[in-house]
């Protein structure tokens, strides 16, 4: 495991704007961390960020907690940062005095929740790297990655090709789909997978394209997404619908969409707009009963060790059109 932990702090480099929010929480890397006022500080940068200081801002105050996670040291903390109305104190202590704007950083005791869900994710890194063999690259087996961090959606009704901007089109379908029950099972994702990576999300359009999302920097609890590529007919495509070509190697300040079948890899940027060609790497073994060295077969797929959501949200499909 404390090998597998110094791989993923060394990615962390290609996601420093990575990052969720889910349950009123921002989930963050905070890998630079080593003291209470390390988080803190973060919690603090990033609350200013969001929240600059206005005086005239709610008399209520405003509030934002955060999930701040070093994988370097394997833990995280949760820390509540906010401003605040004080009452200044009259003369001889009496209040009166008037009121002024204070800000408050504190952390805060760990969720049971959140606890679990930390071993969890721990526990699926361990899953996925035991699990899946990559197509050999440099010698090494393992995704580039190291875990999952893709999801499945179903399918909106809405045509890749002919709409302008499908990322914004498509977002309020993503989003909803991330936090509703889709009538078989709450999608309930663990964030600590997408504390340090993005979240991808791959949606079926209406006119057959598989369309793979990034999310924006996590900047607000309003989740935005940008295209990452879209695949057709073993082609792959970028957001304007230009072909791309494939890469022999992993190209700089890649981001990689991962799963238990597939990895694709592209150059890109802070704000989570990718560039440049695309990196494909195949899962060709896996450690599951029956798989063997053939992980397509059938009662081998969908694989879903390591898998950040339900079972039914880890079944990739367009690899079945192979």
């Amino acid at each position: 495991m404390k090998k597998i932990l110094l791989i993923l702090v060394t990615l962390t480099t290609l996601y420093s704007h990575a990052g969720v929010y889910k349950n009123d929480h921002f989930f963050l890397e905070c890998n630079n961390c080593s003291s209470d006022f390390d988080f803190r500080n973060t919690a603090r940068l990033h609350f200013e960020q969001l929240h600059p200081y206005d005086p005239n801002m709610p008399l209520s105050g405003i509030e934002e907690r955060y999930v701040l996670v070093n994988m370097a040291q394997g833990l995280f903390r949760t820390v509540r940062a906010q401003w605040k109305m004080q009452v200044a104190s009259g003369p001889r202590g009496r209040t009166g005095g008037g009121t002024t704007i204070v800000q408050e950083v504190s952390l805060l005791p760990n969720s049971t929740l959140n606890n679990e869900r930390f071993a969890e994710f721990l526990d699926g890194i361990d899953n996925f790297a035991s699990a899946y063999q990559f197509a050999s690259y440099q010698g090494s087996s393992a995704s580039t990655t190291g875990y999952w961090n893709t999801l499945f959606l179903l399918s909106p009704t809405i045509n890749w090709q002919g709409t302008a901007n499908f990322a914004t089109s498509v977002e309020a379908f993503v989003n909803a789909k991330l936090e509703q029950d889709d009538g078989n099972e709450v999608f309930d994702y663990n964030p600590f997978y997408f504390a340090l990576s993005p979240m991808f999300v791959e949606v079926y359009s209406a006119d057959g394209y598989y369309v793979t999302l990034v999310s924006q920097p996590a900047a607000s609890a309003e989740r935005k997404w940008n295209v990452f590529y879209v695949w057709k007919d073993n082609t792959y495509f970028d957001a304007s619908g230009n072909q791309l070509g494939l890469r022999t190697s992993l190209p700089s300040n890649a981001a990689c969409s991962t799963s238990g079948v597939f990895e694709v890899c592209r150059t890109m940027n802070s704000n989570h707009v990718s560039s440049g060609g695309v990196f494909e790497r195949l899962v060709v073994a896996n450690s599951l009963e029956g798989c063997g060295s053939d992980p397509q077969k059938t009662g081998c797929t969908p694989p879903t060790a390591g898998c950040p959501a339900g079972s039914t949200k880890c079944q990739p499909k367009r690899r079945e059109e192979q």
